[in-house]
């Protein structure tokens, strides 16, 4: 099968490096959520995430120097010659989420980006969430999870409300669908870095079935949600990216090495603008 090659161009390979793409996807993803249920975050709200979100990976190019070394050097070797300016990138962006905490005056809130910071440290040092089997992926999803969905919704909507919980699972699994397709892509640098990675230890094969699965997972909740008319027939649209990464997974199947990776990113680029469009028709209907 013949695959689409995506030239890296300068813009690109700035966004992808600096993780740009990363904190706009959890920005829309929290816009999205939170339209969908009726509490569509404020400014302030979406600034939070964002800078959690970049924080959180403009660190880890930091710690993960074991497995970068092997699965993208290039990506490595400039975040070591720019390791000062993540730092300071890194700090500056602490300070604004202390400030966002402050101005909301909602101690909920403030709790829920403090435990979101703290698992997003444990991941990558000294913890190291993402050596553990699974964990890495389960840790990852629930903080992206917290954060979209449930930080949003905090002061809003009462946390036994089941619209939410749908919500939640429908994150949740399209975030670990998310990470299993990552861990392939990153199959050789975290086999030399000691990350036990279910393509690791189980395989690639048994990966690609775990993602086939999961994948299904959001869609059957937004199915079960809107047939018990919990949900609105706008949560339908987020069929659309179950459909997306079945046909990443059809075409790629369990081989995402080489230049193949960039693909991984056009993913989380056009997952962004899939969620800013669920946002939109939760808006409209």
């Amino acid at each position: 099968m013949i695959v689409p090659v995506v030239r890296e161009r300068p813009l690109l390979q700035t966004v992808v490096r600096n993780r740009f793409h990363i904190a706009a996807c959890a920005t829309a993803g929290a816009w999205a959520w939170g339209s969908l249920l009726g509490c569509t975050p404020s400014a302030l709200d979406l600034v939070a995430v964002a800078a959690v979100v970049l924080c959180t990976y403009q660190w880890n190019r930091l710690t993960d120097a074991r497995e970068d070394a092997v699965n993208c050097p290039d990506e490595l070797a400039a975040a070591m010659v720019n390791r000062r300016l993540i730092e300071m990138a890194c700090l500056a962006l602490l300070g604004v989420i202390a400030a966002v905490a402050l101005l909301q005056h909602s101690p909920a809130k403030a709790a829920l980006l403090g435990c979101s910071l703290l698992l997003a440290f444990c991941y990558g040092a000294p913890v190291r969430l993402k050596s553990i089997f699974l964990v890495k992926n389960l840790s990852s999803s629930l903080g992206w999870t917290l954060l979209t969905v449930i930080y949003p919704a905090l002061d809003v909507i009462p946390l036994r409300d089941r619209a939410l919980w749908l919500a939640f699972g429908c994150m949740f699994g399209a975030v670990v669908v998310v990470e299993l397709l990552w861990d392939l892509r990153d199959v050789d640098g975290d086999a030399a870095g000691g990350i036990r990675s279910l393509p690791v230890v189980a395989g690639r094969r048994v990966t690609l079935v775990a993602l086939f699965v999961v994948n299904t997972l959001p869609a059957l909740l937004v199915l079960v949600g809107i047939a018990t008319h919990l949900l609105r027939m706008a949560w339908m649209f987020v069929l659309m990216n179950t459909a997306l990464v079945s046909l990443i997974l059809i075409v790629f199947g369990d081989d995402f090495s080489g230049p193949r990776r960039r693909w991984t990113h056009v993913l989380v680029m056009t997952q962004s603008f899939l969620l800013i469009g669920l946002g939109a028709v939760a808006h409209l209907f």
